[in-house]
């Protein structure tokens, strides 16, 4: 079970990387998506967003590199995984419901996403190594990214 662990601690940025791909260039089409869905986020630009992906690219590597492969040392992947498992209900499946259209992103965050972070939290509970503290806090902080997002500014919520 263990032998699984850095295979799947790697797949982490690679899976994001590869819906960052389906979200901005196959098919593509994020942008408009998004800022129909959230138009309060319109304002954003390309720029904004390579920042931001870039960002979490460079921390899902990072976590990676550093994370134990024996099932310990594994907090920052549960917070990366969770994070981006929130971004796929919170954003992609929440905004093509809400918005009734494809949701540029969601197909790779339903296959990839969603099925390596059940596979990572499952075999780090199996090992027995991580404090279940780590699994409360990751709980908790995972999705406030994205909760954020999901309000709009104080001027828009009367």
């Amino acid at each position: 079970m263990i032998a699984v662990m850095p295979l799947l601690i790697w797949a982490v940025p690679v899976c994001f990387a590869l819906h960052v791909v389906e979200e901005f260039f196959l098919p593509g089409g994020f942008m408009p998506w998004y800022h129909q869905f959230r138009p309060w986020r319109a304002q954003a630009t390309p720029r904004y967003y390579l920042k931001v992906n870039g960002i979490v690219l460079l921390i899902a590597i990072v976590v990676a590199a550093t994370a134990g492969t024996d099932g310990t040392g594994n907090e920052g992947v549960l917070i990366v995984t969770g994070a981006l498992t929130s971004n796929v209900l919170l954003t992609h499946v929440w905004g093509a419901l809400a918005t009734r259209r494809y949701s540029p992103g969601m197909v790779t965050g339903l296959v990839l996403i969603l099925p390596l972070t059940i596979g990572v939290w499952a075999l780090t509970i199996g090992v027995g190594r991580t404090e279940p503290i780590a699994f409360l806090v990751a709980a908790v902080v995972s999705p406030l990214k994205e909760i954020h997002a999901a309000r709009p500014p104080a001027k828009d919520r009367s």
